[in-house]
């Protein structure tokens, strides 16, 4: 009886997943595009409430930076830099126009996402179907890996809605009969190629998956590949980008990536995974989520399988989209180490969309069974997401920035405001006390800020725009992409630097060179328990 019970309860589960099925098939192909704006508002609104939530760090607050300068210093600093100048020109207008507020500078990012996805929606439904772009859409905008690069102050989301974009392009050339507008099209797709390159040079992973795909559908149609209008495009590109060309070789050359970059291994190739479902690196992950995502990559795994096997074009297009990137990246590590997660977000759609075609595509029960899998794993991932935020897993301490200025400043304003009482309530004694107190506070209030290193320097400057901030750099290069700052004026080289300071607020996660203030002759007067990570002290003269 209990048996005939259960068999009941899932025959009727069946039909209820059927006819949901077939209803949301029917809602996609006739509310399609309600439907998409719908979701991607949804995921509008979620990568910029966790944005919102979360303190500005380092590369963003870098990016700010150099957009507040004039264009010609602006140029000038990227060309001594590791990226290219474009994303920084545009958060310069953007800033000028709409200001330089923490939801001003999210938007900048969260746009281009938004209208990414928009675009990935309208690259499936023309390669595939309404029913699946739909489905793949609604993955799209779970993705952990895009809600948190939407919501990002660099050049990730702009990079992302470019590389869909130019994907579009690419596809409509190679449906369109008339020459005139072909033309037009292999000349707009040249200058997105130019566009992205001096927004993100690690876009040429698109680039070269483009021309890899080209290349490969000229042979198997035995063409001559030499006779290709695609070789037009790909020079028409090169000459755009010839201006920056001889900066962006000095760039790869001077080493400012080998702080961050690795090599493509294992690892990192099951990370991609990681960072996208689950938004965490590998290695972090708990032996019941290392299982979980080994489980799921087994089962996309089986589910490629048969996928690689179609003889559908579009299909193949969609698997050269989604592992040429991989694949590209393999073969650069293997001349120099350049991986780093976040330089691969623009190829997530096209990951994320050939994992919701493969789910699409199995039988029912797999189907059904792989999809609450996924949608498992993308929950969890969007939980982490909410609790790391815009943490870069390569620094140990999640900056908490926007607090420690708010403490800063109201400290600096309650000094300011102590000497308040009128003179008819002193008394003399008192009169004494307070000229001392006065010195005191004199010494301490609004004093210049000084950090261990540059990252919490420029984040704190962001926050606190008219305070002079300080870090203690005893290294001749800072790296990491981070030129511009070696000729800081508030680059603090050695503890003889430090003698220029009367008093000087300390800002710490570890209070690594409490000993070289002191060797300077500074002693610590207050400490300021925060209650996190982030502290900070007041060193004066004695």
């Amino acid at each position: 009886m209990g048996t005939h019970k259960l068999e009941n309860i899932a025959k009727k589960a069946k039909l209820v997943a059927k006819s949901l099925e077939t209803k949301l098939s029917t809602l996609f192909e006739k509310r399609f595009w309600f439907l998409v704006v719908g979701f991607t508002l949804m995921f509008a609104i979620i990568s910029l409430s966790i944005g919102m939530s979360q303190s500005v760090w380092f590369d963003e607050a870098y990016s700010i930076t150099l957009a507040k300068r004039s264009v010609t210093e602006l140029v000038h600093l990227t060309s001594i830099d590791v990226h290219p100048p474009v994303y920084y020109l545009i958060l310069h207008f953007w800033g000028g126009l709409f200001g330089f507020s923490e939801l001003s500078l999210r938007l900048s990012s969260v746009i281009p996402m938004f209208f990414a996805i928009i675009l990935m929606a309208s690259l499936l439904k023309r390669l595939f179907n309404k029913p699946f772009a739909g489905f793949a859409t609604f993955l799209l905008c779970l993705s952990p890996m895009l809600i948190r690069y939407g919501f990002e102050i660099r050049m990730y989301a702009m990079a992302t809605m470019l590389a869909v974009l130019a994907t579009i392009v690419l596809v409509i050339i190679e449906e369109e009969k008339n020459a005139k507008r072909r033309h037009l099209l292999q000349f707009a797709y040249a200058a997105l190629v130019a566009l992205g390159m001096l927004t993100l040079y690690y876009t040429i992973v698109i680039w070269l998956t483009h021309f890899a795909y080209l290349l490969w559908r000229t042979i198997k149609n035995k063409q001559p590949i030499l006779r290709q209008e695609f070789w037009l495009m790909y020079i028409i590109a090169v000459l755009l980008f010839t201006p920056w060309l001889f900066v962006a070789i000095k760039q790869f050359t001077n080493g400012a990536l080998a702080q961050i970059s690795e090599p493509m291994t294992v690892n990192n190739l099951l990370g991609v995974f990681s960072f996208n479902l689950l938004y965490k690196p590998i290695w972090q992950l708990d032996q019941v989520f290392g299982l979980l995502l080994l489980g799921f990559i087994t089962l996309f795994g089986i589910l490629l399988a048969k996928t690689l096997k179609t003889k559908q074009k579009n299909a193949r297009f969609l698997i050269f989209m989604a592992a040429g990137p991989l694949l590209v990246e393999i073969l650069i590590c293997l001349i120099k180490p350049m991986y780093v997660e976040r330089y691969l977000v623009y190829s997530a759609p096209f990951l994320i969309a050939l994992i919701a075609y493969s789910i699409f595509e199995a039988r029912n029960k797999l189907r059904r069974f792989s999809t609450i899998y996924l949608f498992l794993l993308v929950g969890f991932g969007i939980f982490n997401l909410t609790q790391v935020g815009n943490f870069n897993f390569q620094r140990m301490q999640k900056p908490d920035i926007r607090e420690m200025a708010t403490r800063i400043s109201v400290a600096d304003k309650k000094e300011e405001t102590k000497d308040g009482r009128a003179k008819d309530e002193w008394d003399k004694g008192d009169r004494a006390k307070d000229e001392r107190d006065k010195d005191d506070r004199a010494k301490t209030a609004e004093l210049p800020i000084l950090t261990d290193s540059p990252y919490e320097a420029i984040e704190l400057g962001y926050y606190l725009p008219n305070a002079k901030i300080y870090f203690y750099a005893p290294y001749e290069k800072l790296g990491g992409g981070y030129a511009p700052l070696d000729k800081s004026e508030f680059k603090i080289f050695s503890g003889q630097d430090l003698k220029k300071f009367k008093c000087v607020r300390y800002v710490y996660y570890d209070a690594k060179i409490t000993t070289v203030l002191e060797d300077a002759g500074l002693s610590n007067t207050k400490n300021q328990d925060t209650g996190h990570a982030l502290k900070y002290s007041d060193f004066c003269r004695k």
